[in-house]
């Protein structure tokens, strides 16, 4: 044979065993496992400075946003939304108090922004029940859902958390913690309306713009009947006497009340037409440009 050909096949048989042995004894590569890095779940009192445009008409509520759809930043500025409320796993959730609108969100809502009225009051979440009228103080907001990510949930966490937005959906600057008690609340919470030709309330605005009236509560009659007109009107100054947190809430005739059903009262409402609204109006149509929550003894936000 001649010696060329054999020194390929001596060649080709090298490599053959180079590439079969290892592949017989299995595979080896040298290395160090490194775990993955999980993010840190969201905390109560943690700032939002991204939210995803996400509707509500998911057939949720609130609806639920990937804790990678949002990003957690600074409260110094200007903000998106903020965490009001954490639950460390699904049968935390499960147990939470819930709200027709907001789930589980509103309780810890209400805790954290101070809603509420006095020492009366049956816990921060439940309504003022000693007038004749059930009233819950108006906070105009958006609860998300905040959950892990898909890596996360496949890593076996099982956390949820609560953001609250404006409902309006712009950024705010402030906060929202203890609020309500202070007359500090941010303007995008409040719920701000203008009369339109036929005297009806059309809205709800933006608080910072001129308009001349605040839904500064929403409440029902309960079990008992309805109240009389008079008596709900009477209520109505009495519960925006406690959340201007002012004896004097017509600031001298300044203010007005009105109260009613809001179905009669405003053109665009969309929650229940039977809830009664409290209204405080400027009494010379003279335009506001912020809220009169909490305002307490000091001047009124009228428009120069």
């Amino acid at each position: 044979m001649d010696r060329r050909l054999v020194g390929v096949a001596l060649v080709v048989v090298a490599l053959a065993a180079v590439m079969v042995v290892p592949a017989l004894s299995g595979i080896r590569s040298v290395g160090t496992p490194v775990a993955v890095s999980l993010p840190v779940p969201p905390a109560v009192g943690d700032c939002v400075v991204r939210l995803p445009a996400v509707g509500t008409d998911q057939g949720q509520s609130p609806p639920q946003v990937s804790m990678d759809r949002l990003l957690l930043g600074s409260c110094a500025g200007a903000i998106a939304a903020e965490v009001v409320a954490f639950w460390p796993d699904e049968s935390a959730l499960v147990d939470a108090p819930r709200s027709r609108r907001a789930g589980p969100c509103y309780p810890p809502l209400a805790q954290y922004a101070g809603l509420t009225l006095d020492a009366t009051s049956t816990g921060a979440a439940e309504p003022w029940l000693v007038e004749p009228v059930s009233w819950r103080p108006t906070l105009a907001y958006q609860a998300f859902l905040v959950v892990p990510t898909d890596l996360e949930r496949r890593a076996g966490r099982a956390w949820s958390a609560c953001a609250i937005a404006p409902s309006g959906g712009q950024d705010y600057r402030g906060s929202l913690n203890a609020s309500f008690g202070i007359g500090a609340l941010p303007a995008g919470f409040g719920s701000c309306w203008t009369p339109d030709a036929s005297g009806r309330f059309g809205g709800p605005g933006d608080c910072a713009a001129p308009h001349t009236a605040q839904l500064v509560a929403t409440g029902w009659t309960g079990p008992y009947g309805p109240s009389a007109s008079a008596d709900i009107v009477a209520s109505c100054r009495r519960v925006a006497a406690r959340v201007m947190e002012t004896a004097d809430p017509a600031r001298g005739g300044q203010l007005t009340f009105v109260a009613d059903r809001m179905g009669g009262l405003a053109s665009r409402w969309s929650g229940n037409p039977s809830t009664l609204g409290c209204f405080v109006v400027s009494a010379d149509g003279r335009p506001l440009t912020g809220l009169v929550t909490g305002i307490g003894d000091r001047p009124l936000p009228f428009a120069s």
